[in-house]
């Protein structure tokens, strides 16, 4: 049998743990009143200024953020970064030269495409238009690859864009050449030293060629590419002679946006067509944001005030985005400006609790000679005279202290 002493030091244990229990839950009602909520994730404004001042922000039905611009050096971060418009389109089209930069050995798709129209600019993608070449020169008797090159300053989304294959009897590839491309400019890779590919087969089986319904293997397959996909190349090869692919030798194999919903008037095509592509970009000074840190790098050199830096996740460098309780354009010095959140409908619960914006924040409070406290929908305020029912939190750290003394 334990002695009355073990009994009452055990006591005293339990005792001390439960008031330690206690305390941390009294702190944590007492951090629930005086914590506000913050709203749901917002996504970038477009009601305030995307570009610098002086400069234009849109071209036709496309808006043009900084860091990427039109018209003066000052008014884009840097070359790669010049948007072009033109203005004897109608609408006004805009397009991006510098992302295509080749050499002697890519003369093809110089020729084929000296600028890519730009589709839009969110905060971390740029949509294009690219080429989707047509080959009708296979000798439907024999085996033949056809191929086309392709370099972009920025990496091609591997999580938005799939390959895809139309046609006969075809075996289609995306092989992607080993290169972080910050540094392509500056010296281009072996044209052999390829990383990864992706493949698919697209065949035709019976005596007639329907639309396929989706691209899954008859007339049209499609399929994921790899990471990093900066320099690449997409190729066709005929895998055999059946009737129809004799009868239908033309094929097109091409990176494009997932959601590419062009695939009929392709099967049929004799022509290149114009794809769309989502490229992710992002600022190519560094790596990375611990990388620029190391280096005393200043965010206000890309990045404006209230912003926080993101590594990109596809490929090498970096993102800007907004602090918290901020929104803009976080590549303009003072683009991130303060989120007013008491605009938002009763974002402190009730409608008599007083809602008060502060610089990146807002509180919760209520008029002179009541108490807030915390409901199922938020705060809402009553007279302290008023007896209510309290939460399960405030009664578990109540009882604990009345057990303890």
């Amino acid at each position: 049998m334990p002695s009355l002493l073990s009994v009452i030091q055990l006591l005293r244990v339990f005792l001390f743990v439960l008031l330690v229990v206690c305390y941390a839950q009294e702190a944590e009602v007492q951090a629930q009143r005086r914590r506000t909520p913050r709203p749901p994730a917002r996504t970038h404004s477009n009601s305030g200024k995307i570009a610098k001042k002086g400069c234009n922000d849109r071209c036709g039905d496309v808006s043009i953020p900084f860091p990427f611009g039109m018209g003066a050096s000052e008014c884009y971060y840097n070359p790669y970064y010049e948007i072009k418009c033109n203005y004897s389109a109608s609408p006004p089209v805009p397009w991006l030269e510098a992302l295509v930069i080749g050499n002697e050995t890519h003369v093809f798709l110089k020729q084929k495409m000296k600028k890519f129209d730009v589709l839009e600019i969110t905060e971390e993608n740029i949509r294009v238009n690219m080429v989707a070449s047509v080959s009708c020169d296979l000798n439907s008797t024999t085996n033949g690859t056809f191929g086309t090159e392709y370099i972009t300053y920025f990496p091609v989304s591997y999580s938005l864009n799939k390959l895809t294959v139309i046609g006969c009897d075809i075996y289609g590839s995306v092989r992607v050449m080993n290169s972080p491309f910050n540094q392509v400019h500056k010296k281009m890779p072996k044209k052999e030293s390829f990383l990864s590919s992706s493949v698919c087969m697209s065949l035709c089986v019976g005596s007639n060629i329907s639309t396929p319904s989706r691209c899954a293997g008859y007339a049209c397959c499609s399929t994921s590419i790899p990471e990093g996909t900066y320099i690449y190349s997409v190729s066709t090869t005929r895998v055999s002679q059946s009737t129809l692919g004799s009868s239908f030798p033309c094929n097109h194999a091409f990176v494009a946006d997932q959601n590419f919903s062009g695939v009929d008037e392709l099967l049929w095509s004799r022509e290149d067509a114009l794809v769309p592509v989502v490229l992710d970009w992002a600022m190519h000074d560094y790596d990375t944001c611990e990388e620029a840190a190391q280096k005393n790098y200043s965010m206000n050199d890309a990045c404006g005030r209230n912003t926080a830096c993101v590594d990109s996740h596809n490929g090498p460098g970096y993102r800007c985005k907004c602090s918290k309780g901020y929104d803009g354009n976080p590549y303009l010095l003072h683009g991130c400006q303060d989120v007013d959140e008491c605009k938002e409908s009763q974002i402190c619960g009730s409608k008599e609790v007083i809602c008060t914006n502060t610089e990146g924040n807002y509180n919760c409070s209520c008029s002179p000679g009541k108490i807030m406290r915390i409901g199922k929908v938020g705060y809402y305020c009553m007279s302290p005279l008023v007896q209510v029912q309290p939460t399960p939190l405030e009664a578990r750290s109540k009882l604990g202290m009345a057990v303890f003394l």
